[in-house]
């Protein structure tokens, strides 16, 4: 029979081994499926509610100093938003969220402990830099899946232009890069290119670039591979593209439509719309290219204001041998801006009866879709998620299944990964179900309805 202690032992057995927050276990299984699930949630709309239980996660497994449930919570955040190509900002915002409350919860501590510094060996920003250059690593071997290798180059370079990666992170992965530009064979050195391009591109446009492009040597770099002769014109073209962006900057745009600028300027469009009025968008004689400037102007302001009506018009007014432009403009304005939220806005609109009544006289939906295939492949290097956002819309035409793989077949300018994605895309979607779409009571598409289904596509 074991001899009882006495409470002089026990009291110095509780005090030689004080309780601590953040020595509560947590089961790897049970985190990660958690983690899982609420990744799978995770939207625009939803971010603020998802993310907060995500950092409390976060901050729990912190707490319990285990470095493999953090590995695995880390991990499986990086790669989703390497995989999830449209919702890449939100898990930007996510690091970021997930750094500023550790950092703050390390604060609380410091209130205690005024040495309290945590793990710095063990911790949510180590592991993420760690994790950039092991997971390029894995990535770059696989010479089949280029995408992959695309959206981890877009991700770092968001992360690092967010200051969640230091210049040190990521400079094996750009030198390995550009070694590939000098020394690979043609298809490698286009798929390094490609990367570096989708790397830079978010720095670049940052408003502190210069810093960033100064310790990266990024000009140097790019001096270095122009001054061969064995690389491709595409290879050359991005490049180019990017010394361009460095030595002339962009401006950025600081509203998020032409209709905000308006109302925060005062600026008075009656003249501009009274112009608008006065085409005679029915006549036959009028140009292809007079056509073209005005449904891209009202493509623009179909996605700012989300009002149906004046497209609706301008669909009836148009020729039937010229619907098809605006069909093109409304998809390209839908796809550059790289947000699902416009491309299901014009899907929404193309569900529509009577744009479909309309637009069926002269295969409008054919000609305007096959206009942005065409460029689709090029679009792709600015716009990750152009693929699915494509696909969104297709599913929305009236067009059946073999006339969009038709379609899709038809553009010689797409390889064949391109095709087999944007098909595979459009069949998810189309499994998924016809998109939502608001209705009036004569059932036409209203401005309300359709702001309504634009916020609800993510």
């Amino acid at each position: 029979m074991a001899t009882p202690r006495s409470s002089s032992d026990l009291t110095h057995t509780l005090s030689s081994s004080p309780w601590k927050a953040w020595s509560i276990p947590l089961d790897l299984t049970h985190t990660r499926r958690t983690l899982c699930g609420l990744l799978n949630k995770l939207t625009t709309w939803k971010f603020d509610s998802i993310s907060d239980k995500i950092v409390h996660l976060a901050v729990s497994i912190e707490r319990t100093d285990d470095s493999k449930i953090l590995d695995v919570f880390v991990r499986d955040i990086f790669r989703r938003g390497i995989t999830d190509t449209i919702h890449m900002d939100l898990y930007v915002a996510l690091c970021q969220k997930i750094m500023d409350e550790l950092e703050g919860e390390r604060s609380l501590w410091r209130r205690v402990d005024v040495f309290h510094v945590g793990n710095p060996l063990n911790c949510f920003e180590t592991n993420l830099r760690l994790l950039v250059q092991y997971e390029f690593d894995r990535i770059f071997q696989i010479q089949e899946d280029s995408t992959a290798l695309f959206s981890h180059a877009s991700f770092v370079g968001e992360l690092l232009v967010e200051a969640l990666l230091l210049v040190n992170d990521v400079q094996g992965m750009l030198d390995t890069l550009f070694n590939q530009i000098l020394h690979g064979d043609k298809n490698e050195r286009d798929r390094a290119a490609v990367a570096v391009y989708r790397f830079l591109l978010p720095i670049v446009r940052a408003f502190n670039a210069f810093p960033m492009l100064d310790a990266l040597e990024v000009v140097a770099k790019i001096e270095a591979v122009l001054k061969t002769n064995t690389i491709s014109s595409k290879t050359r073209f991005l490049m180019m593209n990017i010394l361009d962006q460095v030595y002339y900057p962009r401006p950025q745009d600081v509203f998020a439509s032409t209709r905000q600028r308006i109302e925060a300027y005062g600026l008075d469009m009656s003249d501009d719309s009274e112009a608008e009025s006065q085409l005679d968008y029915t006549a036959s004689v009028a140009s292809e290219q007079t056509l073209d400037q005005v449904c891209l102007y009202h493509a623009k302001a179909f996605l700012a204001t989300r009002r149906a009506g004046e497209v609706e018009l301008l669909f009836r007014q148009l020729q039937p041998t010229h619907r098809y432009i605006l069909v093109s403009r409304l998809v390209s304005e839908a796809i550059s801006g790289g947000d699902p939220c416009d491309a299901a806005l014009v899907g929404a609109l193309f569900f529509d009866e009577t744009i479909r009544s309309l637009c069926g006289e002269d295969d409008s939906f054919v000609k305007g879709c096959g206009n942005e295939l065409h460029m689709l492949q090029d679009t792709i290097i600015d716009v990750p998620c152009a693929v699915q956002l494509m696909a969104i819309i297709l599913h929305s035409t009236p067009l059946g299944h073999r006339e969009v793989e038709d379609l899709v077949s038809a553009v010689d300018q797409l390889d064949k990964s391109t095709r087999r994605q944007l098909v595979e895309a459009y069949y998810t979607s189309s499994t998924s179900g016809p998109p939502s779409r608001g209705e009036s009571s004569q059932g036409h598409l209203t401005g309300d309805n359709v702001a309504e289904t634009g916020n609800r596509a993510d």
